[in-house]
């Protein structure tokens, strides 16, 4: 089942807050482990609506695949996407300028439904969640 824009707006603003919260140590590791392997680029979640909580009534964002997608291939994977022309070239910008000491650029893919985050301000730094996933890389691979 596709689910309308509407429905993906709903989910959008405290659903996508709450799954980055939740996966934020994640997020930064891929971020950081990425940059350090293929340069500056981005994550990227591909996520489905969970079926809800019988006890919240009310489903979350649960990612499918998490990847990292070099400068190289961000234009590429946007137009594939459908992105009209001028909005991927200013993605790519945003690519070619980041901090990735400091900031996450995070891209989330719901059925072709893009958001992109700008993660920035963040209390804890790309380096330091990869070494903390590192460190304790058994407990985030249970399940």
């Amino acid at each position: 089942m596709r689910l309308t824009t509407d429905v993906w707006q709903r989910y959008s603003s405290d659903r996508q807050a709450t799954f980055v919260h939740e996966h934020f140590l994640m997020i930064g590791h891929i971020a950081w482990g990425g940059y350090l392997n293929r340069g500056r680029g981005l994550v990227l979640c591909e996520v489905a609506i969970a079926p809800p909580n019988p006890r919240e009534k009310k489903g979350g964002l649960e990612c499918s695949k998490w990847n990292f997608l070099p400068a190289i291939q961000v234009d590429r994977y946007l137009a594939d996407q459908g992105l009209k022309r001028n909005t991927v070239s200013q993605i790519c910008s945003v690519v070619q300028t980041y901090q990735p000491d400091q900031e996450i650029l995070l891209l989330i893919n719901h059925d072709g439904e893009i958001e992109i985050q700008q993660l920035q301000n963040l209390r804890i730094t790309p380096q330091d969640c990869y070494r903390q996933v590192s460190d304790r890389w058994k407990e985030f691979m249970l399940g």
